[in-house]
């Protein structure tokens, strides 16, 4: 993933400047160690700046305190999240990746994320072989451990929430082929997370193969791009489409903001 600046403007607000600043380091501080000594070092606030920025992010609700005094987003930032997911947008640069995805290798192709606890297929874009697998319309979600890109966002998810997948989900058998054993699927997520892709020969659809690779932002995993054939063309060009769908994930750009320029914005501003 390539990591854009945010495009300069005529006029901006220093203070809004390092509030977003101060929620993008709590974004990629662990959870259990995100107070305000640490947010502010990461920041490269003061603490009494850190303090007053967190202390209002409180009292707004987008920042609510644990019982150890670390920082998690609040309901305000819950309530911001699920409008963000309800509008089903996704950034253009994903859209444009996975078109020219199908488009280069004829083959299927989609982009999924977790959604409400669930692995969800956000956009699929038909391949143009004269034989092809069929889209799975928008939404399809559920049954993590039988698909390319469940394995693929459950193995980069932290040890709690794969935990709480196999403590809560069935390992259903959805055809001959697919993991029903928790320590199988275990050893298989661990497989993943080393090399970085995950596939699956008619684990979820008979006569189907599938790869998936993440996308990232932020330095987390922001979705995946998944590639399907069907199983016999997939076999025989295992290797082409891993390569295409990685490449695909890789090129994606997503525009975030980056904290040294968001500290340039400061000056002048209020």
């Amino acid at each position: 993933m390539v990591v854009q600046d945010m495009k300069s403007a005529p006029t901006r607000i220093g203070s809004v400047s390092r509030a977003i600043q101060l929620l993008v380091v709590l974004a990629e501080t662990p959870m259990d160690v995100r107070k305000p000594r640490v947010l502010a070092d990461a920041a490269g606030f003061t603490l009494s700046s850190a303090y007053h920025l967190l202390n209002t992010f409180e009292d707004s609700g987008l920042l609510s305190k644990d019982t150890s005094g670390c920082y998690q987003f609040g309901p305000t930032f819950a309530f911001l999240a699920e409008a963000h997911h309800r509008s089903g947008r996704l950034p253009a640069t994903v859209v444009a990746r996975v078109r020219e995805l199908a488009a280069r290798t004829g083959e299927s192709a989609y982009f999924s994320a977790w959604r409400h606890g669930k692995i969800e297929m956000l956009m699929s874009e038909l391949g143009s072989n004269a034989v092809h697998v069929a889209v799975l319309p928008s939404g399809s979600r559920g049954v993590e451990h039988a698909r390319a890109s469940g394995k693929l966002l459950l193995a980069l998810s932290d040890d709690q929430t794969i935990q709480n997948f196999l403590r809560s989900e069935n390992l259903n058998r959805v055809t001959d082929e697919t993991i029903t054993d928790p320590a199988t699927l275990m050893s298989e997520l661990v497989k993943i997370r080393e090399q970085g892709y995950a596939t699956e020969l008619e684990e979820f659809i008979v006569g189907v193969g599938c790869a998936s690779a993440p996308v990232y932002a932020l330095g987390r995993v922001f979705g995946a791009i998944t590639i399907s054939a069907p199983i016999e063309r997939f076999r025989n060009r295992e290797n082409e489409l891993v390569t295409a769908v990685c490449q695909a994930a890789a090129d994606v750009e997503i525009v975030v903001p980056d904290s040294s320029h968001l500290a340039e914005a400061m000056v002048g501003g209020s």
